[in-house]
């Protein structure tokens, strides 16, 4: 369906009474007119050239004598020798115009109904004019996922790339539990080193004993003993080995 912009103020705006003056016409049969002469040239052109329209055509195509002259008096048309040019009515009534006239609409009417997303099936709230970039933000979120997702893969590989000894057998919970028991340790940090390292698979553990001491020694806040100068003996882990939470 066919149909044009009219803001609702045109029988106020300064031109529309300066029109009315000097045809001595009623601001509304001046509206009248307009609407009249904006509908031709909506059915005839896009860009709002009238091509061999000149005052004569104009005036009769509205039934007011004088209306062109009077439109090229407030600068809203432009005569040429090929026809008569309508001044800024792309902005108003041409194609992008109508399109987010169009837009606006829509999203407005969703709005009003507290709809913030369109939903499958219901297609979209934009006009068929306006650029779909939900492709584009979607490819462009896809890659940053992928990205992050590979480097936690590359991270967890580094972690878990260096295989315990052969021979070495993994600790029991109580077994865990036991040693945190006699050294005087927290057991919920206990808990959390002994899930860490057997979702793991204690890979680059050699000795579990000394892997608990450093994971506690780490988990309250203390550096290292001062006199090893380095990570205990026969415990080969990486920070990540010893992060909490």
């Amino acid at each position: 369906m066919s149909w044009i912009k009219i803001e609702t103020t045109l029988p106020q705006k300064p031109e529309t009474i300066k029109i009315s003056a000097i045809l001595k016409k009623k601001p509304s049969e001046v509206v009248g007119a307009l609407v009249v002469l904006w509908c031709l040239t909506d059915g005839l052109t896009e860009d709002g050239f009238l091509q061999y329209y000149g005052r004569k055509e104009i005036d009769a195509a509205v039934g007011m004598r004088g209306f062109c002259a009077a439109l090229e008096a407030v600068g809203w048309i432009e005569l040429g020798v090929d026809g008569a040019r309508l001044v800024n009515y792309g902005k108003h009534n041409g194609r992008s115009a109508k399109c987010r006239a169009e837009t606006a609409r829509r999203v407005g009417r969703r709005r009003a109904r507290g709809v913030t997303e369109v939903t499958e099936g219901e297609g979209s709230c934009n006009g068929d004019c306006v650029t779909d970039v939900t492709g584009v933000a979607l490819a462009r979120e896809e890659k940053r996922r992928e990205y992050s997702l590979g480097e936690s893969t590359q991270r967890a590989r580094r972690v878990t790339s260096t295989p315990s000894p052969e021979g070495f057998v993994p600790p029991s919970e109580e077994e865990v539990a036991g040693a945190v028991g006699v050294g005087g340790f927290d057991l919920a940090e206990g808990r959390k080193f002994w899930l860490w390292h057997q979702a793991r698979g204690w890979r680059g553990v050699e000795d579990w004993r000394a892997a608990l001491a450093l994971w506690m020694t780490r988990a309250g806040g203390l550096e290292a003993p001062a006199a090893a100068g380095e990570e205990p003996a026969g415990v080969r882990v990486t920070r990540a080995d010893v992060e909490i939470g």
